[in-house]
């Protein structure tokens, strides 16, 4: 997924076996403030930036749990940055768990984010979860040209 004005636009789908089946199709928009991918990219932009596409979204509630006051969203970012990967569970969408991880070009300029969705019983095992997040953390380096931003933990 990739960045334009205060969206997230989805450039490549794939749907693997068991997967949530979103109907998402290539093109697809979605709101960058509640959206995994969006968290990824906005975490590694510069601050004002994150800011100026923050005050131009339309900040609605999606769901009872879709975090719409700045401050909020912004302390959000800084747990991205901290764990190297957003997580977003049932903000746009009541019974998805959202994660995505940033990807970076050769300046360091974060340019787009990895992400997939599942169920949120499925997020909760342990095991699960943790694999999930190493592979896309590995698909995210693989498809960027540089490592992340320098001080990035990984943690699942």
């Amino acid at each position: 997924m990739v960045l334009d004005g205060t969206d997230m636009v989805h450039i490549i789908r794939y749907s693997a076996p068991g997967s949530v089946n979103m109907r998402i199709l290539i093109g697809t928009r979605t709101p960058a403030f509640c959206e995994a991918a969006g968290r990824a990219i906005l975490a590694y932009m510069p601050p004002a930036q994150a800011r100026e596409i923050l005050a131009a979204s339309d900040l609605v509630a999606y769901t009872r749990f879709t975090l719409t006051g700045q401050a909020d969203i912004l302390a959000a970012l800084a747990d991205v940055r901290e764990v190297g990967y957003a997580i977003v569970q049932q903000e746009r969408e009541a019974d998805i768990v959202s994660v995505a991880a940033p990807v970076f070009e050769a300046g360091g300029a974060v340019v787009a984010a990895v992400s997939f969705t599942l169920p949120p019983d499925r997020w909760r095992l342990a095991g699960t979860r943790k694999r999930l997040v190493q592979i896309m953390l590995e698909t995210a380096r693989a498809i960027g040209t540089t490592a992340p931003a320098a001080g990035v933990r990984r943690r699942a």
